[in-house]
């Protein structure tokens, strides 16, 4: 059980302040403590603690209210001690009132339901508040951060664009001023080369073998010791402070409470952190001669002409032909521009100087439109 605090309450018909919690009369207007009646603590607490003597014969029970006259009455009257009515029938304690005032003032302060004509009115200010709201939202939204990444995706969507425009197939109509062609002949070579590996091929000829790092394969090597502050906390004392509770009859009850006050330390932990090392790993490398055909020279012959050859290829007996390949090409005016194709052998035999030809072009080639 805590300690007696005696409050004070304010007389709402004359208001006078700070009158004793003991007192169920203002003893300036003589008028009875009513619903209103809610007691506040006294500024210098210290100084209005009750006596033990007195705590004692101290009711601690609420004040109960006359059903009549709305007054206030201490728990030791069973009847009003303004209008004499029983105590029997009287609305409830002081808490009882408090509940139903702060249910009062909950349903006060919600929000009542719209009729009709106001839930239309309001669906139409709605409206008008989210147009301004959108247009205000445009304005600033031009200057921000979103708008700056919209303005860059917008231009890559332009790029994107331009680079589909550029590699999609079109068709133009060229007036063909030049043709021309060009091949090559690759040769190779029988030849004898060194080299190494670590495996042996079947037909080489191995020269020397050696042992040496393949890779390297990380170990653990050991442990090393080592300390780290690690932070901890400790109880150094309690705070005290104290809560007052509303006795609900001018009085409060002193309620202890305390809570431990914490300091943060450091202690030294070791702990043991592994060391690792990078060890080799050993394989046999082999070093040896082997015969490979390998490029050795091209043969090329080109022209301006409608009668492209292959050239005289004069094989040494080591040699060989290895691969061959051919380009053609088409020179002239499209849309009073000079452009140059590239074009199948096919397409290229059906082509002569002097004539326009359709064709469909992508990126540098051409195809012959029948």
């Amino acid at each position: 059980m805590g300690r007696i605090v005696e409050g004070r309450w304010k007389c709402p018909y004359c208001k006078t302040e700070e009158i004793l919690g003991r007192y169920q009369v203002c003893p300036n207007c003589g008028r009875q403590r009513d619903k209103d009646f809610k007691p506040t603590l006294p500024k210098d607490i210290k100084n209005n603690y009750v006596t033990d003597e007195e705590a004692k014969k101290l009711n601690k029970n609420p004040d109960w209210m006359c059903s009549y006259c709305q007054s206030y009455n201490s728990d030791n009257n069973d009847t009003c001690t303004c209008c004499g009515a029983s105590r029997v029938e009287s609305d409830g304690n002081y808490f009882d009132i408090q509940k139903k005032k702060n249910l009062n003032s909950n349903l006060k302060n919600s929000t009542p339901t719209p009729t009709a004509g106001e839930a239309s009115y309001a669906e139409d200010k709605n409206k008008k508040n989210t147009l301004k709201n959108l247009k205000s939202n445009f304005l600033s939204f031009k200057s921000s951060s979103v708008f700056r990444y919209i303005f860059f995706g917008l231009i890559m969507a332009l790029f994107i664009t331009g680079i589909i425009a550029l590699v999609q197939p079109k068709e133009v109509t060229m007036n063909v001023t030049e043709v021309s062609w060009n091949r090559t002949i690759d040769i190779e070579k029988y030849q004898t080369v060194e080299e190494s590996d670590w495996s042996l091929p079947s037909n080489a000829r191995l020269l020397h073998s050696v042992q040496e790092i393949h890779h390297y394969d990380t170990v653990l090597d050991h442990y090393e010791t080592k300390s780290r502050e690690v932070p901890k906390e400790r109880i150094t004392g309690y705070n005290t402070y104290y809560t007052y509770n509303d006795l609900g009859n001018g009085y409060f009850e002193e309620e202890e409470h305390s809570e431990p006050i914490y300091e943060t330390y450091y202690e030294t932990e070791y702990y043991e952190d592994p060391v690792y090392r990078e060890e080799p790993v050993y394989q046999t490398k082999y070093y040896y001669e082997i015969d490979k055909w390998l490029y050795e020279r091209s043969v090329k012959t080109s022209g301006k002409d409608k009668n492209p050859y292959w050239g005289n290829l004069n094989l040494a007996s080591d040699e060989r032909e290895s691969s061959k390949s051919q380009q053609y090409q088409i020179t002239g005016i499209v849309n009073d521009k000079q452009k140059n194709y590239s074009i199948s052998f096919d397409d290229w035999k059906k082509i002569d100087v002097g004539k326009d030809f359709k064709l469909k072009v992508s990126l540098g080639t051409a195809e012959l439109i029948e």
